[in-house]
């Protein structure tokens, strides 16, 4: 639009300035020789003739022309049923023998037919390649049957060494199929048949860190493979946690509780009050500004709580409010005091008539842990979440936000009993949980992978990364990035894996190891993607009618024309003597 504008302001001064000094020369000429005022008022209506068609040959307006519909064949188009009418395009990923144009891919399409502004999208539907070459038009599916085999896929997303992990997804078109999970030496680790919807959930404990490459084996009722797909575990190092546990005496749970702390990979700095004046600590294990800076999680019972001196509860709530995650561990009857300092965090803490016997479910539900013993608490307050719960649903921790950090509370008086009757591992997952929860959160510096799934010569996108951000492929050779400046992704780059298997994407010091799977390793799982991603595109986009109207670039040629015709028009006329009038000739003497 800009330059249309300048187009126009340059010919209406040039037009403009020619008209005056038509009509200057017009009055300069002897009035014996002036004719009407035919000859400057044509040159005038010829010159802004000329100019006018000058303009739209530059810019030539646009015309309605009626819609067209182009049918998009894409992968599995054979498979769709009855074609709608249309012209038929192929795309790439087209079975071949279709009587279709074919095009590389749909924005030559498009520009081959501007005026095509319904889209009939048969198969599996358009790559990532072709959704940006939509741009609004109206979008019409015609879906291919859906895949069979694994259709869903998701694992956890951080890994870390010692923590279990898990695989979840679903099965379409095999009914009572069994799914096998399978190590890098090819062992069956565990085997599950899929639910009625074919759904299933899989996983194992990670070990040390490093990239490992699972494998999920799917076989049908029959018990015949049907596919196997890779599964890709980057485990990670857990960032270490620093936690301050305070506690008035000694006792089995505060044991298990170090055990765990240690064992998890934990800096731990505790002390354990043995009497007046007499308690076993580390050096660090005081409650001071700089010290509780330092934590990240502040895990104190009831009676270390009640002793602990009134400026060093100040301290505690501001380290809380910046960031600092507490957790109040009830084994007994707390005091009025104490009652009201977590009343100030917004927990509400009274007594209770529930019974004390407890049991907790283990993860699956395969059997049960054994009885365990809370203390008769109740915890109330606006936005609190539950941590912990029993069979019967009755809360047994919970916790809130409170400034930037986390106040909990549980009130399971002897988690240790777990470990003691052969659950450690559940012991502990159990403060695990309750560690990640409440544990001063760490800022996410690490770049930031756009999408789970990786392919072959398919764009990816990266973001939150340096100036100094490479990729490492397969053979350790670093890539370059194609960096967004000014488009949507402003600060992200793109790129488009030549092979597969384990990338590194490099930004600083950090280090972001991801898998590129093979471009046949989970066909049902990409078709399933694809198929996903049209079809949230179509729900996008408008719908309209067959028969409307669209706009069109009109062609300049008539204006060329006229433009040439006015142009030797005026150039006749201003070498021709019309309107000017002759001069009497003098009688002879």
């Amino acid at each position: 639009m800009t330059m249309e504008l300048l187009c126009a302001a340059v010919l209406a001064v040039a037009v403009l300035g020619h008209v005056l000094l038509r009509w200057r020369a017009h009055l300069r000429t002897p009035s014996g020789q002036r004719a009407a005022l035919r000859r400057p008022l044509l040159l005038s209506l010829l010159s802004l003739a000329a100019a006018a068609a000058l303009y739209f040959t530059l810019f030539p307006p646009e015309r309605n022309a009626p819609a067209d519909a182009l049918v998009l064949l894409t992968a599995q188009a054979d498979r769709a049923g009855t074609l709608p009418a249309g012209r038929r395009i192929a795309l790439p990923e087209a079975p071949a023998g279709l009587e279709a144009e074919r095009v590389p891919d749909l924005a030559t399409a498009l520009r081959r037919y501007p005026g095509s502004s319904v889209l009939h999208v048969v198969g599996d539907g358009l790559v990532a390649r072709d959704r940006d070459a939509v741009q609004g038009r109206t979008l019409r599916l015609h879906p291919s049957p859906m895949p069979v085999g694994v259709v869903e896929f998701w694992r956890t997303p951080a890994v870390y060494a010692g923590m279990p992990w898990a695989v979840r997804g679903r099965i379409h078109g095999l009914p009572d199929a069994q799914i096998e999970l399978l190590d890098p030496g090819n062992a069956v680790i565990t085997r599950q048949r899929v639910d009625a919807q074919g759904g299933f959930a899989i996983g194992d404990r990670a070990r040390a860190p490093g990239q490992v490459l699972y494998r999920m084996r799917v076989r049908n009722a029959a018990g015949a493979v049907h596919e196997t797909v890779n599964v890709p575990v980057d485990v990670r190092q857990a960032p270490t946690l620093r936690m301050l546990s305070l506690a008035g005496g000694p006792n089995a749970e505060v044991k298990l509780l170090r055990r765990w702390a240690l064992d998890a990979g934990l800096q731990l700095h505790s002390r354990i009050d043995l009497g007046p004046g007499t308690a076993v600590a580390t050096p660090e294990a005081q409650i001071s500004a700089a010290t509780l800076r330092t934590n990240d999680l502040l895990v104190v019972d009831e009676r270390a709580w009640a002793t602990m001196p009134a400026a060093e509860k100040r301290q505690v709530r501001d380290a809380v409010t910046g960031g600092l995650g507490l957790l109040l561990r009830v084994t007994g009857p707390l005091d009025a005091a104490s009652r009201a300092d977590f009343a100030a965090f917004g927990l509400r803490l009274q007594d209770s008539a529930a019974p004390q016997g407890v049991r907790l479910a283990e993860p699956g539900g395969k059997r049960e842990w054994p009885e365990l013993n809370r203390y008769p608490l109740q915890a109330g307050g606006a936005g609190l979440q539950i941590a912990l719960r029993d069979t019967d649903g009755g809360a047994l921790a919970v916790w809130r936000n409170v400034g930037e950090g986390r106040v909990g509370v549980l009130w399971l008086t002897d988690s240790h009993r777990l470990a003691l009757a052969g659950f450690a591992g559940e012991h502990a997952r159990l403060w695990s949980a309750l560690a990640s929860v409440l544990a001063r959160p760490r800022p996410q510096q690490e770049p930031l992978l756009q999408g789970a799934e990786f392919r072959p010569h398919e764009r990816m996108l990266v973001c939150r990364i340096g100036e100094d951000a490479r990729m490492l492929s397969t053979d350790g050779v670093a890539v370059r990035l194609v960096r967004d400046a000014e488009g949507a992704w402003r600060g992200c780059a793109a790129f488009w894996p030549q092979q597969s298997g384990w990338h590194t994407l490099a930004s600083g010091d950090a280090r972001l190891p991801f898998y590129v799977r093979e471009s046949g390793d989970g066909a049902a799982l990409r078709r399933q993607s694809i198929r996903q991603a049209t079809s949230a595109l179509a729900s996008g986009h408008r719908r309209g009618d067959r028969n409307a109207s669209v706009p069109l670039p009109g062609s300049p040629w008539p204006f060329f024309i006229a433009w040439l015709c006015l142009s030797a028009a005026l150039w006749l006329l201003e070498r021709s003597r019309f309107g000017i009038r002759a001069e009497p000739s003098m009688p002879q003497g």
